[in-house]
This record gives structure tokens, sequence and C-alpha cells, in this order.
């Protein structure tokens, strides 16, 4: 029997010092690490469709920790199945 192996992604929102959102995406698969800055907006609009792009190309919401800290934060935990030739950071952003 051959264990499931799984790939996660990241998506963090971060209120910054300019009064603006800032989203990154980190995609984690068996030995690698890719990280992408989404940019800063003054609203979410990019965190939330950067979620609907993650659910397109099958990525699966597993754990969602919003921090009230000063400054306010969101990282949200995905994950799917590892599929051979497949690219991890397949998602149309």
């Amino acid at each position: 029997m051959t264990l499931q192996q799984w790939e996660y992604c990241q998506l963090a929102l971060c209120y910054t010092s300019s009064d603006r959102w800032a989203v990154a995406v980190t995609f984690l698969a068996p030995n690698r690490k890719i990280d992408v800055h989404l940019g800063e907006r003054e609203d979410t609009n990019h965190f939330f469709s950067a979620i609907c792009a993650l659910g397109a190309v099958g990525w699966e919401l597993v754990s969602d920790d919003h921090q009230h800290m000063n400054p306010p934060h969101r990282n949200l935990m995905f994950k799917r199945p590892v599929h051979p030739g497949r690219e991890v950071n397949d998602a149309q952003f």
C-alpha cells in the first residue's frame, strides 16, 4: 500500500503599515517551496479571488487562522494530493 502524498499551500492576508492589505501565497510540495506575492491593495478582493483560483485547481481549505493582533492577519492552509507532472503553483491569480 502506497501512502498518499500531499502538497500544501498557505494563503496569507496581512494589514500593512501603509493601510493596505497584502496577500502572499506559499506553495509547499515534496522538496519544493515557492513564494508568490500578490501585492497590496486597499480592499481584500485579491484575497478572495485567490481563494477561488486555488479551489479551481483542486486545493481544499483545511485550516483558517484569523489573528486579531496588531496588525491583523489571516492564514489559510490548503492541501491537495500530489500528482506527478503537475506543477504545484498552477493556480492562475
